[in-house]
């Protein structure tokens, strides 16, 4: 996976459910369940961010059309991550949507310039499937 640059994944179960024609023409899955846990991870999570270190937690995909990320620790930047949390929904549209939750602590100059770090070159949207870490962008905030 592109944005997982280091870590192990472990105890994973997944379920997929597939139809298929008696000649097994038009091959079509269905659903898809399942999870695994993690340790250990670096996570870049979105272009222009410090990547997430040391990251432990859990993968949960309850369908093929969401996926949710609890994580249980970590550090990026200097500031610690006591917990956090992303739901990823639409995995089957066009567009996707990400809903982020993170419990940080430490300075506060640190805290912020996690999100607003930047970054040399350009990258339109991350992609979780490829091997090569994420391409470095400028992060665009609005409020």
């Amino acid at each position: 996976m592109r944005n997982i640059t280091a870590g192990s994944a472990h105890d994973a179960q997944f379920s997929i459910d597939m139809a298929a024609h008696g000649d097994l023409s038009h091959f079509k899955i269905e659903n898809v369940q399942g999870g695994f846990q993690a340790s250990d991870l670096t996570l870049h999570f979105l272009p222009g961010a410090v990547p997430l270190e040391h990251l432990d937690g859990v993968f949960t995909m309850p369908g093929m059309d969401t996926i949710l990320i609890d994580a249980g620790g970590g550090a990026a930047g200097g500031v610690g991550l006591q917990s956090g949390s992303m739901v990823i929904t639409d995995l089957t549209a066009k567009d996707q949507f990400g809903f982020l939750s993170l419990n940080l602590a430490g300075p506060v100059q640190n805290v912020l310039g996690i999100l607003g770090r930047r970054r040399s070159t350009c990258s339109p949207t991350p992609r979780l499937t490829s091997r090569a870490p994420p391409a470095r962008s400028p992060a665009r905030w609005r409020r």
